[in-house]
């Protein structure tokens, strides 16, 4: 559901237009997931690589299928990451010093499957839980 955004979301990085990263905001909607949470995490991850960089904090709300995180990187870059049951689709703005860039993903082809999954042996699975359950920000 996600290449060609993450190859837009590279390019778009790499050609330095906007400036220094600031902030991103990536709302996706799909089938709903059997743990949201597990699919939260692997987006979480996704838009982390895609930019290179490691979180250092999130905090998760929402309840259902329908879930919501903000993401803190270590030089002070925010994401804020939804997923949501729905028709397939995502919407990513990317924020910079100097600039912004939108995307948007359609209906994707049924072969290009669920949200991605975070690696196995991330901590990111267990700090969603966690920070879902508490209510409050973790630190990873």
């Amino acid at each position: 559901m996600l290449t060609g955004l993450a190859e837009s979301l590279r390019a778009t990085s790499a050609e330095g237009r906007l400036g220094t990263l600031v902030a991103l905001r990536l709302i996706v909607a799909a089938p709903a997931p059997e743990v949201p949470g597990e699919a939260l995490a692997g987006l979480i991850h996704w838009a982390s690589a895609c930019l290179n960089l490691t979180p250092a904090r999130l905090c998760v709300v929402g309840s259902g299928a329908s879930l919501a995180a903000t993401v803190s990187y270590p030089e002070g870059e925010t994401a804020l990451i939804a997923l949501s049951r729905g028709r397939p689709g995502a919407r990513l703005i990317l924020l910079g010093n100097r600039g912004a860039a939108y995307h948007e993903s359609g209906e994707p082809s049924p072969a290009a499957g669920p949200p991605p999954a975070a690696p196995s042996g991330s901590n990111l699975p267990a700090a969603v839980r966690e920070s879902l359950q508490s209510g409050r920000p973790v630190d990873l």
